[in-house]
C-alpha cells in the first residue's frame, strides 16, 4: 500500500515537471534573412545584435497574435537564432562608403550585394525575404540618410543608438519601429491597405497603412486582408513547397459589381490555374494605380467556393464612398504565395453596374500578329497566347515611340467576325484609351469604327455595325489611360467572336 501510494506521488511529481518543463518548438522550414549591412569604413551601432534581437521578437510576437486574432492560427515569420535565444543577424560589409548608399536609389545597390554574398553563402539563406538594417548616417538624433522602404521581398529599416524597446511609446520610437514593422510587411508580400470605418474603432489603425506611426504608442493592427496573404508567406510555413514558383492564370466567367442603396454586390464566376483559399477585395479612392496611392485602400477578407465568390461591402465601412473616382481590386490568394489580381475603374460621376459575361471566341491558334512597334519580350504574337499575364508592349527601349501604335491580327481564313475581343494588361500602365478598327474583307481594307476602351483588365468587346466576312483587322491605338507615361500602348489578349 506504501510503494503503490509513493509511486502515485512520485509519477505526479514527474508529470508536474514536465508540464512545467519548456516545450521545444518545431523548427520552421524557412527563415526571414535579418541583414546588418554597414558601408565600409562604418561600425555597426553599438549593442545592436541584442536590441534588434528584442526589436524583432516584438514584431515577430505582434505578426502571431494578429494572425491569431484574424482567424489564422498561431502563425509567424520564422527568425534564426543562436543557442541563447538570440536573433541570428548576417553581418554584411559594403564595397562603398554610406554615400553610395543614399535613400534614393541605394537601395538597389545594397540589394545587389547582399544577393551576391548569399550566392557565396548559400548555406547562410534561409527564403527568399531579407530585411536589412543599415546604421544611421545622419547622426543618432536625428537618424535617417539610408533606404528606408520595401523593393520586392527586400526591404530596408535603420538603427541608431535609442532603436531600443526600453523607449517604447517615445515618438521617435514609434516612428522608427513603426517604420519598420511596416516595411517589413511589404518585405512579406503586402500591399498596403487600411482599417474600415468599424475596425478602426475596435481595433486602431492598419499597419499597412498609416500604423507606422502608431505601432508601439497607440492601437495599431494587421487586416485580415494582410493576414490572408502572410497565412500563404514563404516564412510563415510549417512545411516547405514551391514557393511563387508559379503565377495563376486566370479566367473570369463572369463578374458582376452592383451599387445598391447600402452596399456594393460583388459576384463572380471563375476559373484560377493555382489552389487558393482566399479572395481580398479592396475600395481605394483615386489617385490609384502608382506606388503609394493605395494607403486609403479599405480591405476585406472573403472566404470562396470551388469557382464562385459573393460578397457586399457595406457602404457604412467606407470612409469616403464616391466623393472621388475609385478603384475596386480583386485578389485571388494562392496557396503558393502568388496573387491573381483583377481591378475596375470607376467614375465618380458616373457610377455604372458592371455586368460582365464571356462570350465565346473564335479559335485563334492558328492566327498571327505584327506591330508597327513592340518592346523585345513583349511582341505582338503575345496577345494571342491565352495567357493573360503575358502582354504585347509598345517600344519603350531605349527609345519610347510616339502614337499611334499598329497591331494588325491576321486570320487563318476568311472567318465571319461578330465583333473583337479586347483584354487589357492587369496592372493597366499603358492601357489604351481610343483607337481605330479596320477590317480586310475581300482584300480591301476598311475603317470600322472608332471606339474608347474601358480601363478595365476584364475582357470587353467591340460589337461591329454587321457582321463581317474578315482575314485580318488592325487596332490603331491613338492614346492611353497612363498621364504620367503618355507614349506607351500595351494589351495582354486580342480575339473576335
Amino acid at each position: 500500500m506504501k510503494k503503490t501510494l509513493l509511486m502515485w506521488v512520485f509519477m505526479g511529481v514527474v508529470t508536474t515537471l514536465l508540464a512545467m518543463a519548456p516545450v521545444r518548438k518545431k523548427q520552421m522550414p524557412y527563415v526571414l534573412n535579418v541583414v546588418y549591412f554597414v558601408p565600409k569604413g562604418m561600425q555597426p551601432v553599438e549593442g545592436y545584435e541584442q536590441r534588434l534581437s528584442d526589436i524583432l521578437l516584438y514584431v515577430q510576437q505582434f505578426y502571431r497574435k494578429e494572425m491569431a486574432r484574424n482567424g489564422f492560427g498561431e502563425k509567424t515569420f520564422g527568425l534564426a537564432k543562436h543557442s541563447d535565444g538570440r536573433v541570428k543577424l548576417l553581418l554584411i560589409e559594403g564595397s562603398g562608403t554610406a554615400d553610395f548608399y543614399p535613400y534614393d536609389g541605394g537601395g538597389g545597390r545594397v540589394q545587389a550585394e547582399v544577393e551576391k554574398w548569399f550566392e557565396q553563402h548559400l548555406d547562410e539563406k534561409g527564403s527568399e525575404h531579407i530585411l536589412v538594417f543599415m546604421p544611421t548616417t545622419t547622426g543618432d538624433e536625428n537618424p535617417g540618410g539610408v533606404p528606408f522602404y520595401g523593393m520586392g521581398r527586400i526591404c530596408f529599416a535603420l538603427d541608431y543608438k535609442h532603436f531600443d524597446l526600453k523607449h517604447l511609446g517615445d515618438a521617435m520610437l514609434t516612428k522608427w519601429l513603426g517604420g519598420m514593422a511596416h516595411e517589413l510587411g511589404h518585405g512579406l508580400n503586402l500591399p498596403h491597405n487600411s482599417q474600415t470605418v468599424s475596425s478602426q474603432k475596435t481595433n486602431g489603425t492598419a499597419l499597412m497603412g498609416a500604423g507606422n506611426y502608431t505601432f508601439g504608442m497607440k492601437p495599431t493592427f494587421l487586416t485580415q486582408a494582410s493576414c490572408g496573404i502572410l497565412n500563404h508567406c514563404q516564412v510563415f510555413a510549417t512545411r516547405k513547397g514551391n514557393y511563387y514558383q508559379e503565377e495563376p492564370d486566370m479566367d473570369i466567367r463572369n463578374l458582376h459589381i452592383e451599387f445598391r442603396e447600402k452596399t456594393i454586390s460583388i459576384r463572380g464566376g471563375f476559373r484560377i490555374s493555382l489552389p487558393f483559399d482566399g479572395i481580398n477585395i479592396y475600395y481605394d479612392n483615386a489617385p490609384y494605380g502608382s506606388v503609394n496611392t493605395d494607403y486609403d485602400a479599405e480591405s476585406f477578407f472573403v472566404r470562396a467556393k470551388k469557382d464562385t465568390f459573393s460578397f457586399e461591402l457595406p457602404k457604412q465601412e467606407l470612409f469616403r464612398f464616391a466623393d472621388r473616382d475609385f478603384q475596386i481590386r480583386i485578389a485571388f490568394l494562392c496557396t503558393n504565395g502568388t496573387v491573381g489580381k483583377l481591378s475596375y475603374c470607376f467614375s465618380k460621376d458616373s457610377i455604372v453596374d458592371v455586368h460582365f459575361v464571356k462570350k465565346p471566341e473564335l479559335d485563334k491558334s492558328n492566327w498571327t500578329a505584327r506591330a508597327s512597334d513592340e518592346q523585345p519580350g513583349a511582341e505582338a504574337v503575345r496577345v494571342l497566347d491565352g495567357n493573360a499575364s503575358t502582354i504585347w508592349h509598345s517600344a519603350w527601349s531605349p527609345v519610347k515611340k510616339e502614337f499611334p501604335h499598329k497591331l494588325t491580327i491576321t486570320l487563318d481564313g476568311e472567318q465571319l467576325v461578330n465583333g473583337i475581343s479586347i483584354q487589357q494588361r492587369s496592372g493597366l500602365h499603358g492601357a489604351v484609351k481610343e483607337c481605330i478598327l479596320y477590317g480586310e474583307c475581300k482584300g480591301k481594307w476598311e475603317k470600322l469604327g472608332i471606339y474608347t476602351l474601358e480601363n478595365h483588365p476584364l475582357i470587353q468587346y467591340i460589337e461591329l455595325p454587321r457582321p463581317v466576312e474578315l482575314t485580318a483587322f488592325t487596332l490603331e491605338c491613338l492614346s492611353n489611360y497612363t498621364p504620367e507615361d503618355p507614349l506607351i500602348a500595351a494589351f495582354a489578349e486580342i480575339g473576335a467572336y
